[in-house]
């Protein structure tokens, strides 16, 4: 297969994932819980 294919896939399921990844980020920063939860994402 094509590298440069493979790399492109790639890149956007990880930013998909990134993405799935920030909303408990935002959800915990909305409801103020400490910050050892936050950083454990």
């Amino acid at each position: 297969m094509n590298n440069k294919i493979i790399r492109y896939i790639l890149s956007k399921i990880l930013y998909i994932e990134a993405g799935f990844l920030l909303l408990p980020v935002i959800v915990s920063l909305i409801y103020k819980e400490n910050y050892s939860n936050i950083l454990s994402f």
